[in-house]
């Protein structure tokens, strides 16, 4: 897991092939849009999810992890708090893993808590189970998807 601004986005370009495409995205988006909308900014690669929704507490957010895909989860407006919990140490799954949706999620308690503020970021890796949308207000935020093996 990596918690950062856009501003220092370019440190994170070495470490997968589609990252300078995923952070160009997020330094040139376009406004927020009104509804959940998704983007393909690579094909199925690399894909851009807008999202607003109301934060969840800390009781109802479940941690999810994603075996295909590595998120980068950007904060447009709210504050979000997020669990953490390696992947590997998870040990009560809720329900199967969905391949469709590249999400597993689990019912465990997270390890720790973090938070961000609107202009921060978040990279979620396999090995990251999270626990996103935790907040007494609404969020807007960015998720971008980026294929653990694309180019």
């Amino acid at each position: 897991m990596i918690i950062d601004t856009l501003e220092n986005c370019e440190k994170y370009f070495c470490m997968h092939p589609g990252f300078a495409e995923a952070f160009h995205f997020l330094k040139n988006q376009p406004p927020a849009p009104t509804v959940d909308q998704s983007i393909p900014i690579k094909g199925s690669l690399i894909q851009a999810m807008y999202m607003q929704r109301p934060g969840k507490t800390r009781n109802a957010a479940r941690l999810e992890a994603h075996r295909a895909n590595i998120d980068i989860q950007f904060l447009i407006s709210g504050e979000e708090e997020f669990g953490w919990k390696p992947t590997a140490q998870c040990e009560q799954p809720d329900g199967a893993f969905m391949a469709e949706k590249d999400v597993q999620f689990f019912t465990d308690t997270p390890f720790s808590w973090h938070s961000i503020r609107p202009g921060q970021f978040v990279i979620f890796f396999p090995e990251d189970a999270h626990a996103p949308m935790v907040s007494p207000a609404n969020l807007s935020k960015v998720v971008i998807k980026v294929m653990v093996a694309s180019a």
